[in-house]
């Protein structure tokens, strides 16, 4: 198309604007250039069609999460998924508590970590029932410690370990897996293995237990779906 109009056309132009049959707003608005706004620091990796497919994944997480840990705690459990977010890592972690109990996973040969998330809440509710309480009012209690003992944290290690095994689990119908804890960790800005921008999906469940709610986080980066995209 030749941008360079004649006399002609020039002069059929201004006709047309000087009788109305011409709106200049509409010429104006054909002019303006369309811009998508793009967060280069949150780029979306993840299509729909994708967090679909995580979306089962993950609620079957949840049920086998579940059952591991009413057959281990020898109380009713309830897990359920309710959110997936593409998130960066820094975001990730400015939304956790400056103390809670982040159990480090990996899975090879998938590249990169996972991290598990429970807040010290019901980290304690946790060790109570495992030690033999049941009494419901003692979950109650506004927690005002700022630390894990050593009893605690085998404890706590033991009840992690299940979340890796249905993490392992979860996937076997998509890829084989062998995922091991790496380490525990109680304060969230110790973790350094993954960039601050890195991109990330938080997965977020609702826990259940002798009457009480809380919540678990599951901080997965981008990198390990890259392989399994397809």
């Amino acid at each position: 198309m030749n941008p360079v109009l004649s006399q002609e056309e020039i002069d059929a132009l201004m006709a047309g604007m000087q009788s109305g049959e011409i709106d200049v707003a509409v010429l104006e608005e054909k002019e303006q250039v369309k811009i998508k706004q793009y967060d280069f620091r949150r780029p979306v990796r993840l299509s729909k069609e994708y967090i679909s497919t995580l979306t089962m994944v993950f609620e079957e997480y949840a049920k086998i999460s579940e059952n591991l840990l009413t057959t281990q705690l020898q109380s009713s459990v309830s897990m359920d998924l309710k959110s997936i977010e593409q998130v960066s890592f820094d975001e990730f972690l400015h939304s956790v508590p400056y103390f809670t109990m982040m159990g480090v996973f990996h899975a090879n040969p998938q590249p990169g970590i996972q991290i598990v998330e429970l807040n010290p809440q019901i980290c304690f509710q946790l060790v109570e029932i495992m030690c033999g309480s049941a009494d419901e009012a003692s979950f109650t209690k506004e927690v005002t410690k700022t630390y894990f003992t050593e009893i605690e944290r085998a404890i706590l290690e033991d009840i992690i370990q299940q979340f890796g095994v249905a993490f392992q689990n979860a996937w076997r119908d998509i890829a084989d897996m062998d995922v091991s804890l790496d380490s525990m960790e109680t304060n969230s800005q110790l973790i350094q293995s993954i960039s601050p921008n890195e991109p990330v999906s938080l997965i977020t469940f609702e826990i259940e237990l002798l009457g009480n709610t809380s919540f678990l986080n599951l901080c997965i980066p981008y990198i390990f779906y890259e392989s399994m995209l397809e």
